[in-house]
């Protein structure tokens, strides 16, 4: 269940993203993140604005900071994603490896898809 803070919070990013801009949003939940440090999902919520921003590295430090305090199989893809696009196959491996230990066997299907999507997108991008 959404604690008081979080209900607000998605109040207030959702207007923002329909009403006025995305930076705005990012910036009312770093100010928000900075008051609630610990709560992973306002970082879950900020980093996935980060990663629609395109702010690959801001992304990864929110998303990790979520997955510390709220282990999930599908932050793992996402960082591993995230590390994909900022061309660290290394990392990017590590994250999906470690979500394919915590997952179902329809979330390693889905591991091993994403696992295959990133490697043809490596290849074509750099050639690998």
């Amino acid at each position: 269940m959404l604690r008081k803070i979080e209900i607000i919070v998605l109040f207030i990013v959702a207007i923002l993203l329909t009403k006025i801009s995305r930076k705005k949003a990012i910036r009312i939940l770093e100010v928000v993140v900075e008051k609630s440090p610990d709560n992973d999902f306002l970082l879950h919520t900020l980093g996935h604005q980060y990663y629609k921003d395109e702010n690959y590295k801001n992304a990864v430090v929110a998303l990790e900071k979520s997955n510390s305090l709220s282990e999930s199989f599908v932050e793992y893809l996402i960082i591993g994603d995230l590390y994909v696009r900022l061309g660290n196959w290394e990392a990017a491996s590590r994250n999906y490896e470690l979500g394919l230990q915590k997952c179902n066997d329809e979330g390693r299907r889905i591991l091993r898809d994403e696992i295959d999507r990133a490697e043809k997108f490596l290849r074509n991008k750099f050639g690998k």
